[in-house]
C-alpha cells in the first residue's frame, strides 16, 4: 500500500513549495497527487511564497499570510532590446557593461600610481537566463574574453559542476567567481545566502510570478536592482 493510503484522520501532510500543485498541475503524477490530496481523511498544510488565490478559493481552502514586518523593496528596471532578444549580440554586450559598471562602480585609486585598485573579487552577479536566443556558456565566455570576469554555468546539464555542487551545498556563489548565470533550475528550492549581491540580472520574457520566485531565491536583506533585458 501506498504511504498516504496509510494515514489517518490524526496525520498531518506538510508540502512545501505547493504551487508546484497549480503549475504543473498538467504533469500525471501532480495530477494524481491533487486527487490524493483531495481525498485523504488527513490534514493538508500547503506552503508556498507564490500562492494562487484564485485556485485557493475555488478548492475552497483556507489561507493564513504571513507579512514579512519590514519587506524588501527592489528596484526593477526594464531594458527592452528589439523583439524578445533577437538581437542577440546587443543584449549579451549590454549584459556585459551592466555587468563592468557594478563590479567597478566604487573603484578606488593609488594615490602613489594613479591606478585603479579594483573591487571587482567583493561582488557577485546573479544572471537569470529565460531567452533561448542566447546560451549560456556563449555568454560565460564572452564575458571572460571581454573582462576576465569568471561566471559559473549552472543549468540542469551540468550538475557535476564545481559551481554547481558548492550552490547546492553552501546555498552560495564561490568566492574565486564573479557570479552565476543561471536557469529555471534554481528558479525554486534553493536560496543564495551571499550578502554581496546587488543586482539580478534577468535575459528574457518571465512572468511577475516568475521574476519575483527568482528574486527570493537572494536572501540579501538589503534592496536588489534588477535589470530586465527583454
Amino acid at each position: 500500500p501506498r504511504i498516504i493510503d496509510l494515514l489517518t484522520k490524526d496525520d498531518l501532510i506538510v508540502i512545501d513549495e505547493a504551487h508546484q500543485l497549480v503549475q504543473k498541475s498538467h504533469h500525471i503524477q501532480i495530477h494524481k497527487l491533487r486527487q490524493d490530496l483531495m481525498n485523504t481523511q488527513s490534514k493538508v498544510i500547503l506552503m508556498t511564497g507564490t500562492p494562487y488565490e484564485s485556485e485557493a478559493k475555488r478548492l475552497n481552502l483556507s489561507t493564513v499570510s504571513v507579512i514579512e514586518a519590514n519587506p524588501r523593496k527592489d528596484k526593477l528596471i526594464y531594458l527592452p532590446i528589439s523583439e524578445s532578444l533577437k538581437n542577440k549580440t546587443s543584449a549579451i554586450d549590454l549584459t556585459a557593461t551592466l555587468i563592468h559598471w557594478y563590479l567597478f562602480q566604487d573603484d578606488k585609486y593609488d594615490d602613489d600610481t594613479g591606478l585603479m585598485l579594483a573591487n571587482a573579487n567583493t561582488k557577485k552577479v546573479l544572471i537569470f537566463n529565460n531567452s533561448s536566443k542566447i546560451d549560456n556558456t556563449g555568454l560565460a565566455d564572452y564575458l571572460y574574453d571581454q573582462y576576465e570576469f569568471m561566471f559559473d554555468n549552472i543549468n540542469a546539464d551540468q550538475k557535476d559542476t564545481d559551481g554547481y555542487k558548492y550552490l547546492m551545498s553552501h546555498q552560495k556563489i564561490r568566492d574565486e567567481v564573479n557570479g552565476i548565470i543561471t536557469t529555471s533550475l534554481i528558479k525554486e528550492g534553493v536560496n543564495i545566502v551571499n550578502q554581496d549581491i546587488e543586482i539580478l540580472i534577468v535575459l528574457g520574457a518571465l512572468t511577475l510570478r516568475d521574476e519575483k520566485q527568482i528574486a527570493k531565491r537572494i536572501r540579501r536583506k538589503e534592496p536588489l536592482q534588477i535589470f530586465r533585458i527583454y
